[in-house]
């Protein structure tokens, strides 16, 4: 990521309303039953916070607006929806999980 990449980034950010805990990170891990939000891989207690709406597109960081994904859908979904990155998945024939992201149904 280049310098001025960074620094867009680090305002963004620094915008950004809300904030979500380990706690909060747990319930979603169990609501996903450690799995994926988009492609249901196991996560072993792994796994990346994802913002279900990025900051980029306007997302918060309130606990809502995070789901958990594993480090492949967390890398290529970057700025897209979950809805979205859902869809990019299927045109790519991609397996999506079925149920839920954070707690809701897709």
């Amino acid at each position: 990521m280049s310098k001025k990449s960074q620094l867009r980034r680090k305002s963004r950010m620094e915008k950004v309303k809300g904030t979500f805990t380990k706690q909060d990170i747990q319930k979603i891990r169990v609501n996903l039953r450690d799995r994926c939000a988009y492609c249901n891989e196991p996560l072993k207690g792994k796994g990346c916070a994802d913002h279900i709406i990025s900051i980029f597109n306007g997302g918060s960081n309130f606990a809502r607006n995070i789901t958990l994904a594993c480090r492949w859908c967390n890398l290529n979904k970057r700025t897209k929806s979950a809805l979205g990155f859902l869809q990019w998945r299927k045109i790519c024939g991609l397996k999506n999980r079925k149920g839920v992201v954070n707690g809701r149904r897709t």
